[in-house]
């Protein structure tokens, strides 16, 4: 029974390490963010129905979209390029989601205002200044 404990306790520690931080420390970007608003030219963009997700987890990105009760995933990855500039590259062009200025390859700079929130911008190629506003989730 002892050898029983013993071993149940070591699947539990395992279990409960894997999956944290996946080995690597990405400070603040770790886990879920929820687009709180989305600007262009910094003006609100007034079709985004605050329904997108940004989760990152070491080097993997993903969007998801909810729709009533149902959620739809769209992945790529990402990387902290220089001092307060990230960029993501998503899977291929069905992995881009519609509607909310995203494209398949870009560069942000993000600004952290607090420690559950911060803003990503960038420039599109027509020249379009487009910020996500996004709050820890």
């Amino acid at each position: 029974m002892k050898k029983l404990h013993i071993i149940y306790i070591a699947l539990l520690m395992l279990v409960m390490t894997g999956c944290t931080h996946n080995n690597g420390d990405i400070d603040h970007w770790f886990g879920m963010w929820k687009v709180e608003s989305i600007t262009v030219d910094g003006k609100t963009l007034d079709s985004y129905e605050g329904n997108f997700f940004f989760s990152f987890q070491t080097s993997i990105f993903s969007i998801t979209k909810r729709v009533g009760e149902n959620g739809y995933q769209f992945y790529g990855e990402w990387k902290e390029t220089s001092e307060n500039t990230i960029h993501l590259k998503m899977a291929n062009n069905d992995h881009v989601p519609s509607g909310i200025y995203f494209e398949l390859e870009q560069d942000f700079h993000y600004t952290v205002s607090s420690g559950d929130k911060l803003t990503m911008e960038k420039t599109t190629g027509d020249g379009h200044v487009v910020a996500y506003h996004l709050k820890k989730w």
